[in-house]
């Protein structure tokens, strides 16, 4: 039970440094420390849903562990790509309105200022 732990430990460890690397996110050390608490929560529930059927943990077929690891990949791999399409179609053209109107703005100032020049001469 304490290798699967440190598992789920070492996974949100990753994570969590992975996500230095993500414009949006934030790290934060509490994740890694529910994810601990989940991961122990879990893993002594699967240790009594075994131990009630009578099999070992280690019984488990690999290919179960592997198939299971990965979904848990594809469902990462998922959130990801839903966070990085949100960014990319929502907030991009968000900022090229603003830098739009900003340098509207600007435009009109300048053109307003030369008109004022050309006045005076």
């Amino acid at each position: 039970m304490w290798q699967v732990v440190r598992t789920g430990v070492l996974m949100a460890l990753v994570i969590e440094v992975l996500q230095l690397f993500v414009f949006s996110r934030v790290t934060d050390s509490t994740d890694v420390l529910l994810a601990a608490f989940g991961v122990g929560i879990g893993a002594q529930l699967v240790a009594s849903w075994t131990h009630a059927q009578a099999m070992p943990l280690d019984a488990v077929p690999r290919s179960v562990w592997g198939v299971l690891w990965w979904c848990w990949f594809l469902v990462v791999l998922a959130v990801f790509i839903n966070g990085t399409l949100v960014l990319m179609l929502m907030l991009y053209p968000l900022r090229l309105i603003i830098v739009r109107e900003a340098a509207t703005d600007n435009l009109t100032e300048l053109l307003a200022d030369q008109g004022s020049l050309l006045s005076l001469v």
